[in-house]
């Protein structure tokens, strides 16, 4: 029941196990295995799921289950031949390279023992993430995956935890993350309903219970249930002002909220003004440089955006630079996207050298942290290949879109319209 639940992502189920997997992850690192050891594991798998592995070489798979494979490879390719195959499913062998004694690496370990089987059995964390190595065609049509494990310190993996650490706070302690990941993945109801939860099993008062109404406002929002998700930050905000706090955190927080809720049901006047109010809120009370005062100030650059004065959007973009590069990495996600909005203006403003500038600074953080595969990375490479367009430089917008032809999965919807942008470009060139 674990195993299906985690394969289909079902919340309920996996709320029930929340203690079952922890237990399970407790003795991993109890038991851990402590040296290196290559294993394999046979799977059917989908043509689909295939061609985006390939896709996929030299990059980085995390995977959301508990993982099992034998050192055995015979009796992991024993599996496979005794298996059924159809036109849209191939045989892969997996072979996994893992080091147990590296510093931060999820533990894994010999199961053997307690096995169902009585073999031996390598048992792997949830969340483990390898490095695909090499994919390749061997015998008897069965496919060959080598990926090694890696730690969570690699040079190319830390900035992403760093990341994660730094939008959620410590994994290994809060129970807060899961309902910030569901809402990332769209699945608004399930988080919701997290949050709920929570909210009916924490003790009156706990810390926690103002940060889940605040996560269960912003679901409202994603939810586009904007009446609901006003109404309820009104409350929130009289029941502020009622007990003399007007200059706390927490009212300035609600304020910014509103005017995401604003801005997202089209009421950019509104939206502006509830900005306006939180930042006031945090110059006075805390600094004029203060990290939310950046985000709000990137917020306002948005709405003078949408309202096309680009002039004023620009300078609120700035500001908002200028402040949280004082608190945020060189490399952190949100800088990107403010070097993006930078570079927006410029293009639409007509100028382009500035516009470049800021989209290749913007790229550069996108492909550090996301890789250069990512749709904000791609969408970055058509900004950049279209301004060489407009310049005249048909030359390295063909560079770009060559790019994006090599980061694009095989099957990507955009495959089609990237080419047709290439055969634009190189008849320009001929």
């Amino acid at each position: 029941m674990l195993t299906k639940a985690l394969r289909i992502q079902n919340i309920d189920l996996l709320f029930l196990f929340r203690n079952v997997i922890y237990d399970i992850q407790c003795q991993l690192e109890e038991k851990k295995y402590l040296s290196s050891i290559c294993v394999y594991r046979g799977q059917l798998m989908s043509k689909v799921e295939l061609e985006t592995l390939k896709d996929s070489l030299k990059e980085f798979i995390s995977i959301n289950s508990f993982l099992s494979a034998v050192p055995d490879r015979k009796s992991a390719l024993l599996f496979l031949m005794d298996s059924i195959v159809s036109d849209d499913i191939e045989r892969v062998l997996f072979e996994i390279h893992a080091q147990g004694d590296l510093d931060d690496v999820k533990p894994f370990t010999n199961i053997g023992p307690k096995s169902y089987y009585k073999q031996e059995e390598i048992f792997f964390s949830i969340g483990s993430v390898f490095q695909l190595i090499d994919i390749r065609l061997g015998e008897d049509k069965l496919w060959i995956i080598q990926m090694k494990l890696c730690a969570n310190n690699h040079s190319q993996l830390k900035p992403i935890f760093e990341h994660i650490e730094k939008q959620y706070g410590d994994m290994k302690t809060s129970i807060l993350p899961f309902g910030s990941f569901l809402q990332k993945m769209n699945k608004f109801d399930e988080a919701e309903k997290y949050y709920h939860r929570l909210i009916n099993l924490l003790p009156q008062n706990h810390k926690y219970i103002s940060i889940c109404q605040n996560a269960i406002k912003t679901i409202l929002i994603d939810k586009e249930n904007y009446e609901k998700a006003l109404k309820s930050m009104g409350k929130t905000v009289e029941i502020y002002m009622e007990s003399s706090k007007m200059n706390d955190s927490h009212l300035a927080f609600s304020y910014s909220t509103m005017g995401e809720t604003y801005r997202n049901n089209g009421d950019l006047k509104r939206a502006l003004e509830s900005y306006e109010k939180a930042l006031n809120i945090w110059k006075k009370s805390f600094s004029a440089d203060h990290q939310e005062a950046g985000r709000c100030y990137n917020n306002m650059g948005l709405i003078y955006q949408e309202n096309e004065e680009y002039e004023k959007a620009l300078e609120y973009h700035q500001k908002a630079k200028t402040i949280l590069e004082k608190y945020l990495s060189a490399n952190h996600p949100d800088l990107s996207a403010i070097y993006g909005y930078i570079g927006d203006i410029h293009q639409i403003l007509i100028q382009y050298d500035q516009a470049l500038d800021n989209y290749q600074k913007s790229l550069e953080i996108a492909e550090q942290v996301f890789t250069s595969k990512h749709p904000s990375s791609i969408s970055l490479m058509n900004k950049i290949a279209a301004v060489y367009e407009e310049k005249k430089d048909f030359q390295q917008a063909l560079v770009y879109y060559g790019k994006i032809a090599s980061s694009l999965p095989f099957a990507h919807v955009d495959v089609v319209k990237n080419n047709k942008n290439i055969e634009r470009i190189s008849s320009q060139l001929k």
